[in-house]
């Protein structure tokens, strides 16, 4: 197989501009919730038009080079260092919301909404889709660069901010990701919820050690997490892989909680949100399936997988079980459970205001002991598999011994038949000169990165898997 290697990542990925007249009505009302909370969105992401125009000035020579040669792709390849699909009547990305003249807010769109692959080789853009192509190292990385050679372009505010060091010299012990298309969010939502009290007041004391560089993060070890589709989670009782956060607005604005106290006012606002999130369709395989093959694969799954999964109508149903798997039953990886999301940091959000101080009818799960499986409407799309990312294909959740342990994705293909991400298995991290060209390399070795585990499969002949591939492609 012809493969396009990482190094020169901005010109290797998928085109990334789409047209937002195209997007489905569910999808454009979220945009416009979006728009009319941008006071509450996250702050920490603020970006100028100037700013924008101005960031290839700390790129790498030769991307920086690229863009001098040709000014007026310089959107477009600088979003596509960062994996952001943009919207091509605003010349932004979809993860941005537009809060003023030449100034822009960045969104839950940045991880939550993403290009789906088509057979025609014209990735399209939905909402709900998970941003596999996401580079928050390299986004933040190059705006902290920006702020100390190039101030003159930088919002002076946004420097000034407070939560601006909070974030910045967090991420020294909190990186963003280990992987391109992963993301340690739950470092950052630790970092900001450390300097606040239950009713989420800045903590003097707390503060205090954040500025002699003693930041407080409730113990927290990173741990990447593969972004979830929303397509299925207004069936979920409760978020996340282990299930310990209830499907409650409130909760939800822990995502947003650099201003603190200021969010109380926004729950209607998220409220919208959730309602409008439930209506998203997932998107749909346009290639022809083996309709002999979907009904007797529909059989398996229901009598193998549906315990966990649900089972799913053809009107777009679905009866959805809330069942958790215990961690030593399932057997993926468990840092997660572990530390990746401390008890002290889970009891933090159950006893303050974003969880009702501890009086909500869906209470924060202090202690979860498995993974609640996903819902899979949209599950031929949304590659890569688990929640930490670690199997590139469905082909290879179905075949446990074949899982790849060290691999690199090639985002400009797709495969339609194995239904995920092709990728090699020859480039080695060690290999690779940068920080960010290792970190297209998935390595099961590395914290928080096993690709064992749900091995339920095997018990299963190999055309039964091959009828459950055929399909999942129609859910």
């Amino acid at each position: 197989m012809k493969f396009t290697p990482f190094v020169a990542l901005a010109t290797a990925l998928l085109p990334l501009v789409t047209e937002a007249s195209s997007l489905p009505e569910a999808d454009q009302r979220i945009r416009n919730h979006l728009e009319a909370g941008h006071s509450v969105l996250l702050v920490i992401g603020d970006l100028t038009e100037t700013e924008t125009d101005n960031l290839y000035r700390v790129f790498p020579e030769k991307l920086r080079a690229e863009i001098e040669a040709n000014p007026a792709e310089k959107r477009n390849l600088t979003f596509r260092r960062y994996g952001m699909p943009v919207d091509a009547e605003t010349r932004m990305p979809y993860g941005f919301t537009k809060t003023g003249p030449g100034k822009w807010r960045a969104n839950c769109l940045i991880c939550h909404g993403g290009n789906v692959a088509s057979p025609d080789g014209k990735p399209f853009f939905r909402v709900g889709m998970p941003n596999r192509e996401i580079e928050l190292v390299n986004y933040f990385e190059d705006r902290f660069a920006m702020a100390k050679r190039f101030p003159k372009f930088v919002d002076a505010d946004l420097i000034r901010a407070p939560f601006y060091k909070s974030f910045r010299d967090g991420l020294k012990t909190q990186p963003l990701s280990e992987n391109r298309g992963t993301i340690n969010v739950w470092g950052s939502f630790g970092l900001e919820s450390g300097l606040r009290n239950l009713d989420l007041n800045l903590d003097p004391a707390r503060v205090a050690k954040l500025l002699v560089g003693k930041p407080f993060n409730f113990g927290m070890d990173p741990c990447d997490m593969d972004p979830p589709s929303w397509w299925g989670t207004s069936y979920r009782k409760y978020f996340y892989p282990d299930a310990f956060a209830p499907n409650t607005p409130r909760i939800m604005l822990q995502i947003l909680n650099w201003p603190g106290n200021a969010v109380k006012k926004w729950v209607p606002w998220m409220s919208d949100i959730v309602d409008e999130i439930a209506k998203l369709e997932p998107a749909k395989f346009t290639l022809v399936v083996n309709t002999g093959k979907v009904k007797r694969g529909e059989i398996v799954f229901n009598d193998t997988c549906a315990r966990c999964h649900g089972t799913y109508a053809p009107d777009g149903g679905v009866n959805y079980p809330n069942r958790i798997t215990p961690i030593a039953t399932i057997g993926t990886d468990d840092l997660r459970l572990k530390s990746g999301v401390t008890k002290v940091y889970r009891e933090y959000l159950k006893n303050s205001w974003l969880g009702e101080y501890g009086k909500s009818e869906l209470p924060v799960r202090t202690e979860p002991t498995g993974y609640q499986a996903p819902v899979l409407r949209g599950v031929w799309a949304t590659a890569p598999y688990f929640h930490n990312g670690s199997v590139p294909t469905i082909y290879h959740v179905l075949h446990p011994a074949e899982r790849p342990n060290v691999w690199q994705a090639d985002l400009t293909q797709y495969d339609f038949e194995k239904l995920g991400l092709k990728f090699n298995t020859t480039t080695q991290r060690s290999s690779l000169a940068t920080a960010e060209a290792r970190r297209t390399v998935y390595d099961v070795s590395l914290p928080g990165k096993k690709n064992g585990g749900h091995t339920f499969a095997e018990e299963l002949s190999e055309t039964e898997k091959d009828e459950v591939l055929e399909y999942l492609k129609t859910l």
